[in-house]
Order: structure tokens, then sequence, then C-alpha cells
């Protein structure tokens, strides 16, 4: 999990939060190098809404190391700090191991 900076934007209601955090996980992805996540799907889990998107990371390094695919969940807390999950995966293992990451997800307690 990755905390960035503040962004008190996501406080000016659940439209602005929902393309705050968007803007969040493609900034992310242009600087991590995720091949496509066009495919993200806004949802709400555990009763927090976030950007989850299963995708094949363009990183040399993580295709030798044997984990190529990702699955990646944006989020932000109540007092708008960005957060970022991720669970590297197996080729084609991503869409399998993605339920793993969602529970952790809803284990996690946000801060105000």
């Amino acid at each position: 999990m990755t905390y960035l900076e503040k962004n008190p934007m996501v406080m000016l209601g659940d439209e602005v939060k929902k393309k705050t955090t968007d803007g969040f996980l493609e900034g992310l992805c242009g600087n991590y190098q995720c091949a496509d996540i066009s495919a993200r799907s806004y949802e709400d889990i555990g009763g927090r809404m976030a950007w989850v998107v299963t995708t094949k990371l363009d990183l040399p390094a993580y295709s030798d190391m044997g984990i190529p695919d990702a699955v990646l969940i944006a989020a932000s807390t109540p007092d708008g700090y960005m957060q970022l999950f991720s669970l590297h995966t197996a080729d084609g293992k991503a869409d399998e191991l993605k339920p793993i990451l969602i529970e952790a997800f809803k284990s996690v307690t946000p801060f105000e």
C-alpha cells in the first residue's frame, strides 16, 4: 500500500472524489508503466468506492521475476490521502487472485 500526499480535492464530493482518484490511478500507471488500465471499474468494496484494475505491467524486471501481472486498487481516505493497493502475480493469474486483494482492502480501516 502506498500513501501519497494529501489531496483536498477528494473532500469536495463524490463525483470529484471519483475523478480525482481516477486521475491518481492514471498518473501512477503512467509512472508505474502499466500496459493498460482501460478496463478499470469503480466499485463499492466494503462501503468504500475504489478503482480496481487487473493489468500486465510493462516492466522487464517484473517479467524477469515471473510476476508481470498486477491487481491494483486506488482509493482515498476520508481526509484526502490517496492510496494504492497492489498485488503482483504470475502471468494470467491476476483475475484469479483479485478477490484476495479485495478482501485485504476491506480489512484496512481508513483513518480520519
